[in-house]
């Protein structure tokens, strides 16, 4: 049985698909490997949260974890969940798990280790339909076991063998941010955090709405001309948003508004762009 590390100070899990994955692969999984499960990882321009990272003596795993029930239809580019239209989870997880590969990698004792991004479906869906290209990216409980257990096409094996410690220590781990509120909406998770923006997946507290958040960030020192340049492009990409046909998804046009402390956020429904 794999061990599993919660940090303190985390806010638990975010929904039982959730613990449902970790604590099957808990079961499942040798004891030499260790679960991190929601964690935030920070790089040079980013901080990612991650629903776990699983480090075995071969590999370490980005996991994300999706709950779905309906009809789930995955293309290399999109997932249609009940005919909602989404983004590819795997996308978002494979650049966060290129940003973890280089965190790791930086350290020189590390080198040479393989991070590989990974989407678990915590239940069978009434109806999954998975292309080709994805069927080993986004897989069910027990292939993620197999393919955390066993994993294929490794440049060496056993790199990381007693070094799970180490890996956690490179990557800065902290437990995942705490939910917070935005306006009327209640933060679920974030998806990205950049030096410029953050965007956040979120709840409006009244009507339950989930939606998309990104809210515009200023370093200290931007000047006054550099944050209305940057206001006015947001402005400008939302009007024009609500102007012209959305077939092509490009971005739903949602709304504009400021926070009490006058920060600029955009909201758009996830079910375009969850």
């Amino acid at each position: 049985m794999a061990k599993v590390i919660h940090l303190p100070g985390g806010e638990g899990y975010v929904n039982e698909g959730e613990k449902r994955v970790v604590d099957a692969l808990a079961a499942g999984l040798p004891h030499d490997a260790v679960i991190y499960p929601n964690v935030q990882v920070v790089t040079r321009n980013f901080v990612d949260d991650v629903d776990a990272i699983v480090i075995t003596p071969d590999i370490v795993m980005a996991i994300e974890t999706k709950d779905l029930a309906g009809r789930v239809q995955v293309s290399e580019q999109r997932m249609f969940v009940d005919c909602d239209d989404r983004a590819n989870p795997f996308l978002l997880i494979n650049y966060k798990a290129r940003r973890i590969w280089g965190k790791i990698t930086d350290q020189p004792k590390l080198k040479g280790s393989t991070t590989r991004p990974l989407v678990v479906l915590a239940r069978r869906p009434l109806q999954l339909e998975v292309d080709e290209s994805m069927k080993h990216r986004i897989v069910s409980i027990e292939k993620a076991i197999e393919m955390i257990s066993s994993p294929e096409n490794l440049p060496e094996q056993g790199v990381l063998a007693g070094k799970a410690d180490m890996v956690a220590h490179a990557l800065g781990l902290k437990p995942r941010e705490a939910v917070r509120k935005i306006g009327q909406y209640r933060t679920d998770r974030i998806l990205e955090r950049s030096v410029n923006e953050e965007v956040y997946e979120a709840t409006h507290q009244v009507t339950g709405e989930k939606v998309r958040l990104r809210r515009l960030l200023f370093p200290p020192g931007t000047s006054q001309q550099e944050i209305n340049l940057r206001e006015s492009a947001a402005l400008r990409a939302y009007k024009v948003a609500r102007a012209v046909d959305d077939t092509a998804h490009l971005i739903e046009p949602g709304e504009v508004f400021r926070t009490d402390d006058g920060s600029l956020v955009d909201r758009k429904s996830t079910r375009l762009n969850s």
